[in-house]
């Protein structure tokens, strides 16, 4: 199962470690914009490629 790390910093200074597992169907899209898209985009290309566009468009704002 494919895991994916992302590290907030709290307010204390202090990181809390999220997994998120891309291989779970219902991601929603705020989840996703926390992650590097990318590898959940590139599977799943045929059914989210007008999704996939506007996140990519996105990310180099």
């Amino acid at each position: 199962m494919a895991k994916k790390y992302a590290s907030r910093k709290l307010t204390n200074g202090k990181k809390e470690r999220e997994e998120y597992f891309l291989d779970k169907e219902e991601v929603s899209f705020s989840t996703m914009s926390k992650l590097d898209p990318s590898p959940f985009i590139s599977r799943t290309r045929g059914i989210l490629n007008p999704l996939r566009k506007r996140i990519l468009a996105a990310l180099k704002c």
